[in-house]
């Protein structure tokens, strides 16, 4: 998946920093100190991570699965940020916070993967990285807009239009798509409809998701 896709995701919330997944290693079969069971259901949605700090994710996973790490940006650069098993691409997640410093305040949480990768986790209703889009839609209970493909940004959604996976208080569903046919539809910087017969010819699939908070003003 291109780095540059997660940037975008986690780009159109203001206040929020932005997140990237960069893991394409072989899965990892040792089982590390203080992990789930292999298996053990891994969620992420707004309730799992909005109080989340540094203290409380190593309390959670074990200290030796959370780790700091200076993570790839936008255009070259990198920003310090936290991930959950970092050596096992099954289980790596990738955080960004809004007090970097304190490791305080998660702005955005995600998870993707390359092709052949089977994340444990799962998202917002039961979300699966390779997904087809038909099941988001579903989902999400209506049609949603998603920008075209083959640019940096491409596959993203940009619109839940008040579906079931659009914001709720602070926070936000993140999903980005790979196209699973080559055709020359639903290409560009123009936004499609999820059920739109251009879209529906790539035979998208999710290869990112996530979830963003919105810092509220007192």
């Amino acid at each position: 998946m291109r780095k540059i896709v997660v940037m975008a995701a986690i780009a159109a919330l203001s206040a929020c920093g932005p997140t990237q997944t960069s893991s394409t290693s072989a899965t990892y079969a040792t089982t590390q100190p203080g992990a789930p069971a292999s298996g053990a259901a891994l969620e992420l949605s707004c309730a799992s991570f909005a109080d989340a700090t540094l203290a409380s994710l190593q309390q959670r996973f074990g200290a030796a699965n959370v780790v700091n790490q200076k993570l790839p940006g936008p255009e070259g650069e990198e920003y310090d940020g936290t991930v959950l098993y970092p050596n096992d691409p099954t289980r790596r997640l990738e955080i960004a916070w809004r007090d970097p410093e304190q490791h305080e305040g998660v702005a955005s949480a995600t998870v993707s993967g390359t092709e052949g990768v089977h994340s444990q986790w799962t998202g917002p209703h039961g979300m699966k990285l390779g997904e087809a889009m038909t099941e988001v839609q579903s989902a999400n209970g209506r049609a949603f807009a998603a920008s075209g493909f083959d640019w940096d940004y491409g596959g993203m959604v940009t619109d839940w239009r008040g579906g079931a996976l659009g914001p709720a208080d602070n926070c936000s569903v993140q999903v980005g798509f790979q196209p699973g046919a080559e055709t020359r539809q639903a290409e560009g910087e123009a936004s499609f409809a999820s059920d739109s017969p251009a879209m529906a010819s790539r035979k998208p699939y999710v290869s990112f998701f996530g979830v963003s908070f919105v810092q509220q003003s007192d």
